[in-house]
């Protein structure tokens, strides 16, 4: 540093030297803009790009605000789709069960019913209403309500009724209170029915000895199988089980065209799975509900139609 001094100090100019010097101090040059203005227009092409972009990706997540050719302002959002209605009629007195969604299947493990046909069989008629009862018909939604289900597709997976046409009725009693309830399915040869009684033991007319017991879900289920002789000569198979939950009594019968065991099998495995299930079982509640309190005109109006029903000969 003392160096650089004294080497400052020894340095002169000259006369012309100094006064360019003096000159350019008292009147500076313009500063050339190109290398301020070039950052700055560097800038503002990319503020662009980026206001662009942005706009752009608005416009692609607000559906139905694209503008049209000659247009000024933006038209009015698209409105939004209803939801569709369902496929089936709610208060229809018939349900046809959609097919299974794709992607599902059915195990192939049979149940191990033992076959009695030919073996001795006591008839009672325990499923005969007496004349002071009065039976309906149920419509599809309480059909549905039965299985705690809104889609009819849930019958499908759960139960294997996908194609079956079903139908439902119950009976009352003349204090109005529920006696009885059944739901029948055809589908084709195939068909199958099934019987709930609130409080009851499962209604069955037809009482075999032999049939198989186990334990499902904590409730005891039993079981038997039959051989149908058709006319042709070819045999049809029929599956039994039945069991009382805490709340319903069960009967279940699937029907088989001849020469296979489904669906029967199927939907036998289906209603003694979610049938037994202790949440997921069958219930009369929504359909109770909605049963009449006490008798009167207005009552009968918005009671569902009663079935024509002849009693035998006494």
């Amino acid at each position: 540093m003392k160096d650089y001094c004294t080497y400052m100090d020894r340095l002169t100019l000259s006369p012309i030297a100094h006064l360019e010097l003096m000159e350019a101090l008292e009147h500076p040059p313009a500063r050339p803009l190109r290398r301020r203005l070039l950052p700055l227009g560097g800038l503002a092409a990319l503020f662009a790009l980026v206001c662009a972009g942005a706009w752009g990706l608005w416009l692609g997540n607000t559906a139905g605000t694209a503008l049209l050719p000659g247009e000024s302002t933006l038209p009015a959002l698209a409105a939004v789709s209803p939801t569709p209605a369902p496929s089936w009629d709610p208060q229809a007195d018939t349900l046809t069960v959609p097919p299974l969604p794709e992607g599902y299947a059915f195990t192939q493990e049979a149940l191990n019913l033992p076959d009695l046909t030919g073996t001795p069989c006591m008839v009672t008629c325990t499923g005969i209403p007496t004349p002071d009862t009065t039976q309906y018909v149920m419509t599809a939604d309480q059909i549905l309500s039965v299985f705690g289900t809104e889609d009819p597709t849930d019958l499908a997976i759960s139960y294997g009724w996908e194609g079956f046409t079903l139908t439902g009725g119950y009976i009352l009693r003349a204090d109005w209170t529920l006696w009885r309830a059944w739901i029948q399915g055809e589908r084709g040869e195939d068909s199958f029915s099934l019987v709930l009684a609130p409080g009851q033991d499962p209604p069955m007319n037809e009482h075999y000895e032999g049939y198989a017991t186990w334990t499902e879900n904590g409730v005891e289920v039993g079981g038997y199988s039959l051989t149908l002789q058709e006319a042709d000569g070819s045999a049809g198979y029929l599956a039994r089980v039945f069991f009382r939950t805490s709340q319903l009594g069960v009967f279940f019968e699937g029907r088989n065209a001849p020469g296979h065991l489904d669906p029967a099998q199927t939907m036998v495995k289906g209603i003694i799975r979610r049938g037994t299930d202790p949440l997921h079982g069958f219930t009369l509640e929504p359909l109770q509900r909605q049963l009449p309190k006490s008798l009167g005109t207005a009552v009968l109006e918005e009671s569902p139609s009663p079935v024509p029903r002849v009693h035998p000969a006494r």
